[in-house]
């Protein structure tokens, strides 16, 4: 089990002094406009992106510490613009990152979860937008696949739902929550507001480089929280222990 302790953390132009924690066992969405932090939020958290100031600990260590090796062997990120593998299959892709994991992963993640078994024997530039996402969120899975197994991993998914129809955003965010529950911590950029809220142990709101709101989306979530972050009014309504956000209309922007 991993704990992420942000303190004070700031990158020169992208993101302001931010404290905020991951527990192990959370599933965290990051939500806020483009160009309000989360990407850079993400970044740094995850130890790729050294902070301007500030402290990162993971656990009781500080992260800049901690040996690349070690660290990568327990969190995996996806990132938006994924790098093109050139003419190779979907199976030689991912076997770079784990090959002894890939047996076991396909019944479970790959099959039922992202649906790509039969993508294996394709090559990835033959791939759809949606298709190719959701190839390189069984990369990240994969990276960490021991440690996923064991309850330790920090996954960090940069909006892994842009490109996914709806069934595979569902089932995403549900399986997401599933690895949280395992004991995995789960920290996503989003811009599917519903989704969310529903699948979700907590929120942190974006804006203008700050994390403006953060607690249970039941909390956070609410018309005054989201109208002033995401410039839009806004209808939330709570029925059949679901959480549904209306979008009213745009708001003249301040």
């Amino acid at each position: 089990m991993k704990r992420v302790t942000a303190t004070g953390v700031r990158v020169d132009d992208r993101l302001s002094p931010t404290d905020v924690t991951v527990k192990s066992g959370e599933c965290i969405h990051v939500l806020g406009e483009n160009g309000a932090g989360k990407s850079t939020l993400l970044l740094t958290l995850a130890g790729l992106l050294p902070p301007s100031s500030g402290s990162l600990m993971i656990d009781a260590a500080p992260a800049h510490s901690m040996p690349p090796a070690v660290f990568a062997a327990f969190r995996s990120f996806h990132t938006q613009h994924a790098s093109d593998p050139f003419g190779i299959s979907v199976r030689e892709y991912l076997s770079f990152f784990s090959t002894a994991a890939v047996s076991t992963l396909l019944p479970g993640v790959i099959n039922d979860v992202l649906d790509i078994g039969h993508l294996l024997g394709r090559r990835v530039s033959e791939l759809s937008g949606g298709e190719r996402q959701r190839v390189d969120i069984a990369r990240t899975l994969l990276q960490v696949w021991p440690a996923i197994r064991e309850g330790r991993a920090l996954i960090f998914m940069d909006e892994p739902f842009s490109s996914l129809d709806i069934r595979h955003k569902y089932k995403l965010a549900n399986y997401l929550t599933s690895l949280a529950s395992a004991g995995n911590s789960c920290i996503v950029s989003s811009h599917e507001l519903n989704l969310s809220a529903n699948y979700s142990h907590r929120v942190w709101l974006m804006r203008q480089g700050q994390v403006v709101h953060q607690g249970a989306p039941e909390k956070v979530m609410t018309p005054e929280t989201l109208g002033p972050v995401f410039h839009c009014d806004m209808r939330v309504e709570h029925a059949r222990n679901m959480i549904e956000i209306h979008v009213i209309q745009p708001a003249a922007k301040q």
